[in-house]
Order: structure tokens, then C-alpha cells, then sequence
């Protein structure tokens, strides 16, 4: 009910409670609705359901094997925390098989050049390094994705 709830609290109280104590047998009840929850209006609520999404890859990835366009589509979330937390998705899918990704290689690497940029928002930064753990994470997805590909 919560996650279906129009008060904001209440469904990121429910998304988040969901990516951390929820049981494999109950992710097919609720997946539809935290697919919905990645077109929702509000960033934390579509950076929360990826961070669900995240979750439930890490206990079940076959349950959630068919919503791998969504995942696109938050890599290119126009809000920086969405896109920051689908990193995480895709460095557990690209060790897993690097081939089936090569083809984001060029939106890897324009992520960089924006962190690198300073073109992220001003709470990215640490100690005037901008966000040096999300180019850490581009990183070492490029490496994996260039590992034995002398292109």
C-alpha cells in the first residue's frame, strides 16, 4: 500500500524498506510497482526504486533480467543521484558479462567527461574533487568493459 501511496514520505519509507529487508519469494508482487516508480516525477523516489531495482538484482537477477531498457533509461536520467545510482547496477551486470555491454562504452565515458567536467551539481564534489567515487565507479566499468578489447 505505501508504495502505491501518493504521500512522498510514505513511498520512500516503502522503496527503501523494499531494497533492504525484503525476501526473493515477494520481488515478483511488487516489481511492477517500482518499475512505475522509475518514471515518477520526483528524483529521490526514481533514485530509491533504482537502488530497489539494485537490490533485487543482487538476491534474484533473474527475476529482473527483463527490465534492462529501464536501467538505460536511468543511466541517462536527467538527475545526477538516478544516474549515479544505476552505476551500481551496471558494474555488478558488467563483471558478470562485459560483452552485453560494450555498446554503452561511449555513454560511460561521456558520464566521465561531465563528472570530470564539474558539470554535476555542487554536492558531488569533495573537497573541491568532483565526485571522486563516481569516477572510481566509471572506472573500473571501463576497465572491465576494455579488458582484452584492444579497441
Amino acid at each position: 500500500q505505501d508504495l502505491q501511496s501518493t504521500n512522498l514520505v510514505e513511498v520512500c519509507m516503502a522503496l527503501t524498506i523494499v531494497s533492504q529487508i525484503f525476501p526473493r519469494e515477494m520481488i515478483p508482487a511488487v516489481l511492477p510497482l517500482i518499475e512505475d516508480k522509475l518514471q515518477h516525477s520526483k528524483e529521490i523516489i526514481r533514485r530509491k526504486a533504482v537502488q530497489a531495482l539494485y537490490k533485487f538484482y543482487l538476491i534474484a537477477p533473474n527475476q529482473v533480467q527483463h527490465i534492462h531498457d529501464k536501467f538505460r533509461k536511468a543511466l541517462c536520467d536527467r538527475d545526477a543521484g538516478v544516474m549515479a545510482a544505476s552505476l551500481h547496477i551496471y558494474l555488478q551486470m558488467i563483471k558478470e558479462n562485459s560483452s552485453g555491454y560494450k555498446d554503452l562504452t561511449g555513454s560511460f565515458v561521456t558520464i566521465l567527461k561531465q563528472v570530470v567536467g564539474g558539470k554535476l551539481p555542487i554536492d558531488f564534489n569533495y573537497h573541491s574533487v568532483p565526485a571522486p567515487w563516481l569516477q572510481i565507479q566509471l572506472l573500473r566499468i571501463l576497465g572491465l568493459l576494455g579488458k582484452d578489447d584492444p579497441r
